[in-house]
């Protein structure tokens, strides 16, 4: 009866393990070739568009009004430098105008007594005009001397002098007074007192979209220079999913729809669909961590030679808030039309989710 048993147990145990290495060896043999079926790839992140900050003047930093991890609004205040300095360009600024203002104010004055001056001499040449004609008059009748002649016709060449004179007087102070009232002084003092508000206005920097501070590097009191990069803004906007499929998977690629799986997300497959296709991927590495920058996603070593990667773009529907750009993701493509692919993918996708509670 013992040894009955122990023949049962041991038949059923063979079984198990026959059932069990056939089990795997099937699943292993399917997940080689589902690259051409139902495409696989652990190389896959999250992507959020990310903007990078920097203030638009140089100073020092005297408030930061945000922390990395908070979520802002766009046009809220993130952080400003100090403007004793600013504020004092900006009152040279406006002394300057001031005295642009005074100075052109004094032309009008100066162009008006020029104007003056050229009307009474043209009254005085036109006088003398006549004076002089009258005495050529004279002339011809022999009522005259030559020499009083003369003397009228130099008067009157004198006064025309003056005249032109007086134009060009007026002309000159015309030229500095500006054409229709547009002074380059003037002008130039304006441009200089705007340009002195905005620098103070834009001693605040506030968020140009919505989104979640990353990446700040701010300190009360540090000095900082215009353009430096100095805070990110991981924005709102619905996620992308960078994935990279083996080039064997391209021609099944295009709006397909996919299964994925956050690692940070364990025990949960969410639903999306390929937006895109593009160039295949790069093997340079990334050598810098500037804020805004997208993670990089190492390509897989296949046989004695790296296979190439086809950078894929898959949106959703939802929105992960918990989640951050650079989140790492398992993807398989949920072939159509195929019924046995389909349910391999779901229950691959379903195994790997629940795999990421322990791994």
């Amino acid at each position: 009866m013992i040894k009955s048993r122990s023949l049962n147990l041991s038949y059923y145990t063979n079984k198990i393990v026959a059932v069990t290495m056939i089990t795997f060896l099937f699943s292993a043999f399917c997940m080689v070739i589902s690259d051409i079926h139902a495409p696989f790839t652990t190389h896959s992140y999250l992507k959020r568009h990310v903007v990078s900050i920097s203030s638009q003047v140089a100073g020092t930093i005297d408030s930061v009004r945000v922390k990395n991890g908070d979520i802002v609004n766009k046009g809220t205040p993130l952080f400003s430098v100090d403007k004793t300095e600013l504020i004092e360009n900006r009152d040279i600024a406006y002394a300057n105008l001031v005295i642009s203002e005074q100075h052109i104010a004094n032309l009008k004055i100066e162009v008006e007594i020029a104007k003056d001056k050229v009307a009474q001499q043209n009254e005085i040449v036109a006088n003398s005009f006549k004076h002089y004609k009258r005495y050529e008059k004279l002339m011809l009748n022999n009522s005259i001397g030559q020499e009083q002649y003369d003397n009228a016709k130099l008067e009157y060449r004198d006064e025309l002098k003056e005249l032109e004179q007086n134009k060009l007087d007026l002309n000159s102070k015309e030229i500095k007074l500006g054409e229709n009232g547009e002074n380059g002084g003037l002008m130039l003092a304006i441009s200089i007192l705007n340009r002195s508000d905005n620098k103070i206005k834009k001693s605040i920097t506030f968020s140009p979209i919505s989104g979640r501070v990353t990446n700040l590097k701010l300190d009360i009191g540090q000095t900082i220079d215009k353009g430096t990069a100095q805070i990110a803004i991981a924005s709102n906007s619905p996620e992308e999913l960078i994935a990279n499929f083996n080039e064997k998977s391209l021609g099944i690629l295009s709006r397909a729809r996919v299964l994925v799986v956050f690692d940070a997300m364990p025990g949960q497959v969410f639903h999306g669909v390929v937006d895109s296709v593009d160039s295949a991927v790069s093997s340079a590495t990334q050598k810098t961590d500037d804020a805004g920058k997208e993670a990089y996603i190492e390509k897989d070593d296949r046989w004695i030679r790296k296979s190439q990667q086809i950078r894929s773009t898959i949106i959703f529907e939802q929105q992960f808030d918990n989640l951050v750009s650079g989140s790492k993701a398992t993807v398989m493509v949920i072939p159509e039309g195929t019924l046995f692919w389909k349910y391999f993918s779901t229950s691959v996708m379903q195994l790997m989710a629940m795999f990421r509670y322990i791994y």
